[in-house]
């Protein structure tokens, strides 16, 4: 691309004077070193005729020259040609000329001289509204936007009235929504309402401070609407969860003759991946070919990104595929949808694929990869990703950090994750929140609350995430009387709303305690509606402690809810199994059949040799992990543990049911890390729902007669088997 400095010839470009035989103003070789990209021995012999021609004799140089040559300069941004300027506006006493010093801000402020600007600014005893447009955005430009602010309130009390460049400018500095509506009070009041450039600015403006409603009411108060103002609105309500605004303005777009470009199809992707939304995304997706975009790298990793979040990680992968050019940021949009939906293995696959197309990993690829780590229990290779992230220096990473933190926790390596935690240069609340969390879910409840008062003693103020990890710390730790004192200290103390996940939280912590009908009563005095999470929360603990009646009634209100979910059907099936009672378990498996609710098939992953194998409950063919499940129940009969034939479905006989029990994938993945790791080494092993009774024991049970620790992680917390001992405490 051709230069600014080349698109002017010499003869325009400057009018250079000189005190002859002095040396005084010593221009020439600046000029030269600024333009010798650009200049050819035919314009800088013109440059030497110029210089010639100048006035020998001029005590003072010419000011138009001056000026002339002033916007010269400020048209090619050159520095030292700005800097030489300046000494010499200074050496004549120009400095503080009208014309010239409104000149020789806009040139300092556009050379980053900020400073420099300011001083002869303040010089100055007439200011256009040029310098100050100019001197206002150069400090938001530079991110001082408080600066800028300052000088915007000085412009008004000198009765200076702003342009649109001007209202531009203090836009970008706004910080504060309260702020861009004074700016747009002064918008009104300079009738600049229906300018296209400063509108547009306002609806980008209010867009991005998430007040897309305001910024809706702006776009139609002026007839003009182009493509910039409708892509700012678009991006608002994409970025700020109203995707389905975002589609109906996409629309009206359209219908008002107004063509797309590549930032809008960006932002609408981005609205139909957070609505889930795939027809919308698969239309788009053909518009965007169809337009010719489809080969625009920055799209393709949009729509890479929309697949992944809409959960088809196929379309995703076939999309990036096609892709000529593979970029970090279409290859972080895959890996991100496989870290959230899973095959957590499909990430590590990814990283060595850009590994071997030479892509090297940033920040944001090693977050994902090591949540896929901690989501499959894949240490050895989250322990990898860490050394790599340490030899790159990138553990100070406030982001990374938060990560390692949860990837060791879920993993069962909580002094890890605290060690990870101590390093950090930085502890903000997202970490903070990462080693509550992680302690919480290794059944460390009163570490969860002494990092809670360390964090307040700290100076940092606790979010609402902070004390979602905090109540289910006290939950998986049957601290309910802490519990209800943090939920108490919300709102009173913290200034903090509960929301539904933290009543949900507070409903868990009464259930798991056995407090069944203190949990209903808590349900009553609520605001807000029961979730199923909290019926679920209270079945759960009356199949633990027997509650037949009140089982039933939450299975009832779990069913209106949602009669195709299979998880109420199975829990109130288990209960009356438990009370002896098969006439009602019957009763209740056919209505489970009747309702179309299909189990969802449990799932284990366990790292052996670094690679993540999945074992599917009811899916072996293997004979070697047959032959090991049949010996450890031979050994565990033997030492008296009894399998829970009772929690098998249907007619079968006894030890049909043995040998389902036997087919769990949890026990397949112990059978399997038995068969294929040294004797003493830790098993690992993540499940997709939560353990069966059973499976619980028979963990105990292994973990005494194979004299190794075993750590498996469910859905909401780690287990960690050892001696024959759980540390969950059987609760």
């Amino acid at each position: 691309m051709e230069s600014i400095n080349s698109q002017f010839k010499a003869p325009r470009k400057l009018r250079l004077w000189q005190r002859a035989g002095k040396g005084e103003f010593h221009m020439k070789e600046n000029l030269c070193e600024s333009w010798s990209n650009s200049q050819n021995c035919k314009e800088m012999a013109q440059l030497e005729k110029t210089l010639s021609e100048l006035d020998e004799n001029a005590d003072v140089p010419s000011v138009n020259k001056f000026i002339y040559l002033l916007k010269k300069c400020k048209a090619s941004k050159s520095l030292n040609s700005a800097q030489q300027m300046h000494l010499q506006a200074r050496k004549y006493g120009l400095e503080v000329h009208r014309e010239v010093g409104n000149h020789l801000v806009p040139l300092l402020v556009e050379c980053g001289r900020l400073l420099d600007a300011q001083q002869v600014f303040d010089g100055l005893a007439h200011r256009n509204v040029h310098s100050w447009t100019a001197l206002i955005s150069g400090y938001v430009q530079s991110g001082q936007s408080e600066n800028a602010i300052n000088l915007y309130q000085r412009m008004h009390k000198d009765d200076v009235h702003p342009n649109s460049y001007t209202l531009v400018a203090i836009l970008k500095s706004t910080k504060e929504l309260d702020g861009i509506k004074v700016v747009h009070m002064d918008i009104a009041e300079k009738g600049l309402e229906r300018d296209l450039f400063v509108a547009t600015s306002l609806i980008d403006t209010y867009a991005k401070y998430g007040a897309v409603f305001d910024a809706h009411k702006v776009l139609g108060t002026f007839p003009e609407r182009n493509i910039v103002s409708w892509t700012a609105l678009i991006a608002g309500y994409a970025e700020h969860g109203h995707g389905k605004e975002a589609l109906k303005c996409f629309e009206q777009m359209k219908s008002h003759d107004v063509t797309p470009n590549d930032v809008t199809y960006i932002c609408i992707l981005k609205a139909c991946g957070n609505l889930k939304s795939l027809e919308d995304g698969r239309n788009i997706h053909s518009e965007i070919v169809s337009k010719g975009f489809g080969e625009d790298t920055i799209i393709a990793s949009s729509m890479v990104d929309m697949y992944a979040k809409c959960g088809l990680l196929q379309d995703a992968h076939k999309t990036l595929k096609g892709l000529r050019v593979k970029d970090i940021v279409s290859w972080n949009a895959l890996i991100a949808g496989y870290a959230e939906h899973g095959p957590a293995q499909e990430v590590l696959a990814c990283l060595e694929q850009m590994e071997l197309e030479k892509i090297s990993l940033d920040a944001i690829s090693f977050v994902y990869a090591l949540k896929a780590c901690g989501n499959a229990g894949a240490i050895d290779q989250g322990q990898e990703l860490h050394a790599e992230i340490a030899r790159r220096g990138l553990e100070n990473d406030s982001h990374i950090g938060s990560t390692l933190i949860d990837m060791y926790a879920k993993c069962g390596l909580a002094m890890d994750a605290i060690l990870v935690f101590n390093k950090l240069p930085v502890q903000d609340v997202v970490s903070w929140n990462a080693i509550i969390k992680g302690c919480g879910m290794n059944h460390n409840g009163k570490k969860a609350v002494e990092y809670f008062e360390d964090m307040q003693k700290q100076g940092l103020k606790p979010d609402a995430v902070t004390f979602t990890c905090l109540l289910s710390a006290c939950s998986h730790a049957k601290l309910v009387a802490k519990g209800k004192e943090m939920f108490e200290l919300m709102p009173t103390v913290h200034g903090i709303r509960p929301s539904l996940d933290h009543y949900n939280c507070m409903i868990d912590i009464l259930s798991r305690a056995g407090r069944i009908k203190e949990a209903l009563r808590f349900i009553e005095s609520m605001p807000c509606l029961p979730s199923i999470d909290m019926w679920t929360a209270i079945l759960s603990a009356c199949k633990v402690h027997a509650e037949i009646d009140l089982g039933f009634q939450c299975f009832q209100q779990l069913v209106r809810t949602d009669s195709g979910w299979a998880v109420p059907y199975v829990l109130m099936w288990n209960i009356y199994v438990n009370a002896g009672r098969l006439e009602e378990a019957n009763k209740i498996e056919e209505l489970r059949k009747r309702a179309g609710a299909k189990k969802k098939p449990a799932s284990a992953l366990i790292e052996v040799n670094k690679k993540i194998h999945e074992f599917v409950v009811g899916r072996n063919d293997n004979k070697k992990i047959a032959m090991m499940l049949k010996t450890l129940q031979s050994r565990m009969d033997r030492g008296g543990k009894v399998p829970n034939i009772e929690l098998v479905m249907g007619l079968l006989s006894d030890d049909d049911k043995e040998a389902a029990l036997c087919d769990h994938a949890e026990k397949l993945a112990l059978a399997f890390g038995l068969l294929n790791t040294p004797q003493g080494q830790t098993l690992r092993v993540t499940k997709n729902m939560r353990m069966c009774n059973d499976c619980h024991n028979s963990s105990k049970a292994i973990s005494r007669i194979e004299k190794r620790e075993i750590i498996i992680r469910e859905i909401y917390q780690v287990h960690h088997f050892k001696d024959g001992w759980c540390s969950c405490g059987d609760i």
